[in-house]
C-alpha cells in the first residue's frame, strides 16, 4: 500500500491542499466548468490529491452544487472516469469539428448526442453518421496522397478511438462507424497491396492506447488488437512510442492543395495580343550556284580561325609522322564508329530531327524586343531552318563539333534532348548540313565514307550553293540538302504533323513557321503563334495559313516544378545530367467548354514529353520530361524515372481543379477578345467540364491506371459538387461528392423526395446537369452514389 511507504512528515501532508491552490467553493465551481471536453474531470482537477479530504468525492460535490452546474454534462465510464461533454451538441457541430481536424471535440459531440438525443447507442442513425465518417476518411486519404508531410490518416483514427469510451465504442461505433468505412476507402494501397489498417493502428499506438484497443480486440473479435503475445507469455520488445499520449499534439491536416508555381515569361519572352511576324518576307531564296557569302570580314575571320583550330584538334591537316598519324587514325575510327551507332540508335526515325531542332530553338537566347521565332522552308531538295536567336557563340560551335557535349550548359530543369546531341539528328536527312550563324559559315560532309570524322569535322564555306539573303535577316540559318534517298514526300508529311500545341510547353519559342515551296513559285504557309494571357494560365494558340485565315484555340495550363530526389538524381544522372528539378504540367482545351458532349465525344489529346507523343486516351494534355524511345511515339515502360514522374503527376488534376474553380475570375483578367471567344462561364459550367475530362479505366492506356487512381483519390478530398437546396429561389450549395446521390429516373425522385433523402440519409440529389452530362462511372468514383 503506497501510504505505508511514507514517513511521518509525508503522512502529515496527506489531504492538505497547497497554498497556491487555496480556492473557495465558488472559485472551484468556476474551475470545474473550464475542464476541456473529453477530459476526465477527476484527473484534470487532481481531486484526490487536493480536494477530496475537504469536499469528499467529486460526484458528491457536484451533486451538492447542482444549481451551479446546470451547464455541466458529464459521462461516467466503466472505469469511473468523469468525462466532460459539450452541453450544446448537434449533428452539424459533430460534422464541423470532425472535418476541421478537432477529433477530441467531435467525439465529445458524438457522446453528448447519444446521451441527450438518441438515449441509446443502438438508436444512433448509423447511415447518416457513417456518411460523415466516410467523407472525413476520404479527405484524410486525399491529404496524404497530395502532401507527403501530412499526418498519416490512421493517426487520426487512433486519436478518435483513444477518446471514444470503451462501452460506447464496442456497440456498433468501432466496427460499423469506423472500421467498415476504413476498409472501403483504404484499399489497394500502391506501396502495400495488402494494407491492413487495423494492424497499422496497432503499430501506431502507445502502451496505454494498446491496452484500450485490446479490450475492443476481444469484444469485437479483431485479431490484430487481441495482443495474443501477452496472453501466450511472449514478451514484446520495448519500443519508443510512435504517437504522443498527449492528444493535443495532433494538428489539423494541411488540406490546402499546393498552388503551382506560375512560370512567368522571362526577360527574353514576349507576350503579344495579335499575330506578329518577323519583318522579313516569307521567302527570299533565289536558286543559284556558287554564290559568295558576304558578311562582316572581321567576324568571319575570327570564326574561320576557330574552325581551323577545331580541325587541328581532330588531327586534320596536322604534320605528324607515321606513328602519330596511325594513332590519330585509330582514334578517328573509334569516334566514327561511336557516332555511327549514336545516330542509328537515337534517330532511327527521320521526323525526329524536326522536333530536336524545335527543342534546340526553344533553348536558345533571344533579344528582349523580338518575338522568338523558328522558320522551316521546305523544298524538294533542301530544308532551311531559320531562327532569330542572338546567334551561335564559339562554345556552341565547340559543342556541335563534339559528342555528348551540351551547347547550353547545365540544366536546372532537365528535359529530353539536352545532352548536346540534338543537332546530329539532321544527319538522318542530310549528308551535308550547313550552319550560318554569328559569322560562322561551315558544313559537315558525310558523303565521303573515308572521312571518319565527318560528323564532327567542320568544313569552312567560302560560298553557298544558293543565294541565302536570309542570312542577313535571321541570325541563324541552317541549310539541309536532302539526301538522294531522303524521300521528300515522307519529310513533307513530318512537317505536316507539326501542330500549334507544340508551343504550349516550350519555354521561349513563341512562333513556328512552316513554308513549303512548290512549283511555279507557289508557296504554302502555316504560322503557329502562342499568346499568353493571365500570366500564362490561359494560352492562346493561333494558326495562320496561306489564305490569311486565323484559327484560334485557348487552353488552361497548370504547371508546377518538382524537386528531383537525391536517389533519383543519382540513378539517372547520366541521362538527366545535373538537373535539380523538372516541370510537370497539364493543359485543358477550353474551346469545347460550352458543349454538352460526353467524355467520349471530346477530342483525344496526345501525351507530351515537351513535344507530342501518341495519345493515351486523355482529353487533356499531360506534360512531363518522360524518357522515350527513339521513335518518340510513347514513354518507356518499366523505367524508374518515368515511374517517379508519374507518381509526382498525381497532384496535377487536383491542382487543375483549383484553377477551374477560379476560371471565371481568371477570364475577367483577360482581354475582351479572349472573353468573347471563350464566352461567359459560371462555376457549374467549369466544374462540369472538368469532371467530363476525367477518364475511367476503359478510356485510357493501362499504363496510366495508377496515375488516375491516385489523382482521383487526391481529388476526392477537395472537390465539391452542386446541389439545389431551394428550388423556388434556385439556390445552389456545393458539398462533398460523398453526400451526393444521383438518379436518372424522375419517377424515383417524385416518390423519394429531396426532403426524405436529407432527413433519412443526410444526402442530397446532385445537380441535374451533372447527372445527364457527366459519366456515371466517374461520378461514382468521385464518391457519389446512384439510387436505383
Amino acid at each position: 500500500y503506497e501510504e505505508s511507504l511514507l514517513d511521518e512528515v509525508g503522512l502529515n501532508r496527506l489531504g492538505i491542499c497547497p497554498s497556491s491552490l487555496l480556492v473557495d467553493e465558488k472559485q472551484l465551481c468556476e474551475i470545474i466548468l473550464q475542464c476541456p471536453i473529453m477530459f476526465d474531470l477527476t484527473t484534470w482537477l487532481q481531486w484526490s490529491n487536493y480536494f477530496q479530504f475537504k469536499y469528499d468525492t467529486l460526484k458528491l460535490f457536484i451533486a451538492r452544487k447542482e444549481q451551479e452546474f446546470d451547464r455541466l454534462l458529464l459521462l461516467e465510464t466503466s472505469n469511473h472516469e468523469l468525462l466532460r461533454l459539450p452541453i450544446d451538441s448537434s449533428f452539424d457541430l459533430f460534422e464541423k469539428e470532425l472535418y476541421s481536424g478537432n477529433i477530441r471535440l467531435s467525439v465529445g459531440h458524438l457522446c453528448a448526442l447519444i446521451i441527450c438525443e438518441y438515449v441509446k447507442v443502438n438508436q444512433l442513425p448509423m447511415i447518416i453518421y457513417r456518411q460523415v465518417i466516410s467523407t472525413w476518411l476520404t479527405r484524410l486519404r486525399s491529404s496524404a496522397e497530395l502532401n507527403e508531410n501530412s499526418i498519416e490518416p490512421m493517426r487520426y483514427v487512433l486519436e478518435f478511438l483513444t477518446y471514444l469510451p470503451i462501452l460506447i465504442g464496442q456497440q456498433r461505433i468501432v466496427q460499423e462507424l469506423l472500421l467498415e468505412p476504413i476498409d472501403e476507402i483504404f484499399v489497394n494501397n500502391e506501396d502495400d497491396q495488402i494494407f491492413n489498417t487495423r494492424q497499422r493502428i496497432w503499430k501506431l499506438a502507445n502502451a496505454k492506447q494498446k491496452s484500450k484497443l485490446e479490450v475492443w480486440g476481444h469484444l469485437l473479435d479483431i485479431d490484430e488488437w487481441k495482443n495474443e503475445n501477452k496472453w501466450k507469455g511472449i514478451n514484446e520488445p520495448q519500443e519508443e512510442p510512435i504517437i504522443q499520449s498527449t492528444y493535443e499534439n495532433f494538428t489539423q491536416p494541411d488540406r490546402s492543395i499546393r498552388r503551382p508555381e506560375i512560370l512567368l515569361p522571362k526577360n527574353d519572352q514576349v507576350s503579344i495580343s495579335t499575330v506578329i511576324c518577323p519583318p522579313t518576307p516569307l521567302i527570299q531564296s533565289i536558286h543559284e550556284s556558287s554564290i559568295p557569302i558576304i558578311n562582316d570580314n572581321n567576324r568571319n575571320l575570327e570564326a574561320f580561325e576557330h574552325i581551323k583550330i577545331i580541325r587541328e584538334r581532330l588531327g586534320i591537316n596536322n604534320n605528324l609522322d607515321t606513328t602519330g598519324q596511325s594513332i590519330v587514325s585509330n582514334l578517328q575510327g573509334l569516334i566514327k564508329r561511336s557516332l555511327d551507332k549514336l545516330s542509328n540508335d537515337l534517330y532511327s526515325e527521320q521526323g525526329h530531327f524536326v522536333l530536336e531542332l524545335i527543342q534546340n530553338a526553344d533553348d536558345n537566347q533571344y533579344a528582349s524586343n523580338c518575338l522568338p521565332t523558328l522558320r522551316f522552308v521546305i523544298s524538294s531538295n533542301r530544308i532551311l531552318v531559320c531562327n532569330n536567336e542572338i546567334g551561335f557563340q564559339s562554345n556552341h560551335i565547340d559543342a556541335i563539333c563534339n559528342v555528348g557535349k551540351s551547347t547550353k550548359g547545365k540544366h536546372k530543369q532537365g528535359y529530353a534532348g539536352h545532352k548536346g546531341i540534338g543537332f546530329k539528328s539532321v544527319f538522318m536527312v542530310s549528308d551535308r548540313p550547313e550552319i550560318h550563324s554569328g559569322g560562322y559559315h561551315f558544313c559537315f560532309d558525310t558523303r565521303n565514307e573515308e572521312d571518319k570524322m565527318s560528323y564532327i569535322n567542320p568544313i569552312w564555306l567560302d560560298e553557298c550553293e544558293e543565294n541565302l539573303s536570309l542570312i542577313n535577316e535571321w541570325n541563324t540559318c541552317i541549310r539541309l540538302p536532302i539526301k538522294q534517298n531522303g524521300r521528300s514526300n515522307s519529310l513533307n508529311s513530318k512537317f505536316d504533323d507539326i501542330h500549334a500545341r507544340l508551343l504550349l510547353f516550350l519555354n521561349r519559342l513563341r512562333q513556328i513557321e512552316i513554308i513549303h515551296e512548290k512549283r511555279n513559285n507557289q508557296i504554302d504557309v502555316q504560322i503557329f503563334t502562342r499568346i499568353d494571357h493571365a500570366q500564362g494560365q490561359i494560352i492562346e494558340l493561333q494558326k495562320k495559313t496561306t489564305s490569311e485565315q486565323i484559327i484560334k484555340s485557348f487552353w488552361l495550363v497548370v504547371k508546377t516544378v518538382v524537386q528531383i530526389p537525391i536517389n533519383i538524381k543519382m540513378q539517372f544522372n547520366d541521362i538527366k545530367c545535373e538537373a535539380e528539378s523538372t516541370t510537370i504540367a497539364i493543359a485543358y482545351p477550353l474551346d469545347h467548354i460550352h458543349e454538352n458532349s460526353s467524355y467520349e465525344n471530346l477530342p483525344c489529346q496526345p501525351l507530351f514529353a515537351y513535344l507530342p507523343l501518341r495519345s493515351y486516351g486523355f482529353r487533356f494534355i499531360l506534360q512531363g520530361d518522360f524518357e522515350v524511345p527513339a521513335t518518340r511515339q510513347e514513354v518507356l515502360r518499366d523505367n524508374g524515372w518515368n515511374e517517379w514522374l508519374k507518381k509526382e503527376m498525381i497532384q496535377l488534376i487536383p491542382l487543375a481543379y483549383e484553377y477551374f474553380k477560379t476560371l471565371p475570375d481568371i477570364l475577367q483578367n483577360c482581354s475582351i477578345d479572349v472573353q468573347n471567344h471563350i464566352g461567359s462561364l459560371n462555376l457549374i459550367q467549369t466544374i462540369k467540364y472538368f469532371i467530363k475530362t476525367l477518364p475511367t479505366y476503359n478510356d485510357i492506356d493501362p499504363y496510366f491506371n495508377s496515375f488516375i487512381d491516385k489523382s482521383i483519390q487526391g481529388l476526392m478530398g477537395s472537390i465539391q459538387l452542386p446541389i439545389l437546396i431551394d428550388e423556388i429561389n434556385q439556390i445552389i450549395q456545393w458539398i462533398s461528392p460523398t453526400q451526393c446521390v444521383f438518379v436518372r429516373d424522375s419517377f424515383i425522385k417524385e416518390i423519394f423526395t429531396s426532403d426524405l433523402l436529407l432527413s433519412h440519409f443526410k444526402n442530397y440529389y446532385l445537380n441535374e446537369q451533372f447527372v445527364h452530362e457527366c459519366g456515371q462511372s466517374i461520378l461514382i468514383r468521385l464518391g457519389c452514389r446512384k439510387l436505383d
